[in-house]
């Protein structure tokens, strides 16, 4: 069974893609949520209003579409000239860690804390 990618914004089909959905087998994406660096799916085909990154590594099947217009509370997809690397969270340092055997090795066993 192929695995076919169907995109489109919002999330919510209309009744002409649900129709298109069915006929392809294909699974819904939301296109709209889809950003420039985001990871890509592996499929076999991608259909609707597919991203440029999908559309670029797989093959177009089904009629292309209008797309729907956003909501208001959904954003638009994003668009960018030129993708960039995500940033890398800074690593805080964290101190040694201590065990107990560690703390007592260098007294001796039975020795308290404070002797000498």
């Amino acid at each position: 069974m192929k695995k076919i990618l169907y995109f489109v914004h919002g999330g919510m089909p209309t009744e002409k893609q649900k129709a298109e959905i069915a006929k392809l087998g294909a699974f819904i994406r939301n296109a709209s949520a889809f950003g420039a660096n985001d990871f890509v799916e592996k499929c076999d085909a991608v259909a609707g209003d597919a991203p440029d990154a999908y559309k670029a590594r797989y093959p177009v099947v089904g009629d292309k579409l209008d797309p729907i217009p956003a909501s208001p509370d959904v954003p638009p997809p994003a668009t960018t000239a030129e993708p960039t690397q995500p940033e890398q969270p800074e690593q805080a340092e964290s101190p040694p860690a201590t065990t107990a055997a560690s703390t007592t090795a260098h007294r001796g066993p039975g020795r308290p804390k404070n002797a000498t």
